[in-house]
């Protein structure tokens, strides 16, 4: 498997890994064969680089630094704490929402 730029990738490159959302969620499996439909929604959604397949990698496995679940769920908090932090008029971000 190789991480490919959204920019350059082909219809016909397989996922190698699941592509999830900004809150978790699955956006594409893994194994999905992508097309032309596919490719654009990645990149209009702001994906800059997919996992694809490549046989001269095969037996190689890329182990994330920061586990999809940890990428999620700090997404999330720091969404909150900004939407929190917009809305309050003095500024004050609730406490309780930045606890991990």
């Amino acid at each position: 498997m190789k991480q490919v730029a959204t920019s350059v990738l082909v219809p016909g490159m397989r996922l190698a890994r699941t592509v999830y959302g900004p809150n978790g969620e699955m956006y594409l499996n893994a194994g999905v064969l992508l097309t032309q439909r596919y490719i654009n929604r990645l990149a209009a959604h702001g994906y800059r680089s997919v996992y694809v397949e490549d046989r001269l990698l095969d037996g190689f496995t890329v182990e994330d630094v920061i586990r999809q679940e940890t990428r999620a769920k700090a997404f999330t908090n720091a969404r909150t704490v900004l939407e929190d932090a917009k809305t309050n008029k003095r500024g004050i971000i609730n406490p309780p929402v930045v606890t991990w």
